[in-house]
């Protein structure tokens, strides 16, 4: 069957089930396989930490850096029950968005624990499907298309800092994430 232009051929993946406790014990049996096979992960904070745990909701970007100027780029930290392996800045993302992208499978990673929020998007796709839908996607990212919206993003930028009061102090993280009215 030929592909349509603008539609996607393959069929999307089977969707995912399970209950959370099943995830749980699945996560626990492969991470004690993990740690029998001998691999090793990144360096980082390993055991249990309710502080983690409470950052990753209330000051995930506070405790990404934390790590970050601790371990480097690639880095684990323990969110709740989970060693969760973490990768930040553009060498390792090209690394793991392009040029070794077959070697990371997102759906049975821990985006897996979004789809029931999001189902099968971009982020927790693989395989054919997404190579199909990142090539619809991507005429909206060309250069043309990305130097298009630079007009409309200075414009908000502008009128963002603009509103600010000279003198204070702020939260550059909150502000930058908070919501504005658009005019």
């Amino acid at each position: 069957m030929a592909a349509v232009p603008g539609q996607v051929a393959t069929p999307p993946p089977a969707p995912l089930g399970g209950s959370v406790l099943r995830g749980i014990a699945l996560d626990l049996r492969s991470e004690a396989g993990v740690w029998r096979s001998g691999v090793r992960l990144p360096p980082g904070s390993l055991g249990p930490s309710l502080r983690h745990t409470r950052m990753i909701v209330d000051d995930p970007l506070g405790l990404l850096l934390e790590h970050e100027r601790r371990f480097g780029p690639v880095f684990t930290t323990r969110v709740m029950h989970v060693p969760v392996v973490w990768a930040i800045g553009a060498e390792v993302t090209h690394q793991m968005l392009v040029t070794e992208f077959d070697a990371f499978e997102w759906r049975f990673g821990r985006f897996m624990d979004l789809w029931p929020l999001l189902g099968d998007g971009m982020l927790n796709i693989d395989g054919a499907y997404h190579r199909e839908m990142r090539r619809l996607l991507l005429p909206a990212f060309h250069r043309e298309q990305v130097a298009a919206v630079v007009d409309a993003m200075v414009e908000e930028a502008v009128a963002a800092v603009e509103a600010l009061e000279p003198g204070t102090t702020l939260d550059a993280y909150r502000w930058a994430r908070g919501a504005r009215a658009s005019s």
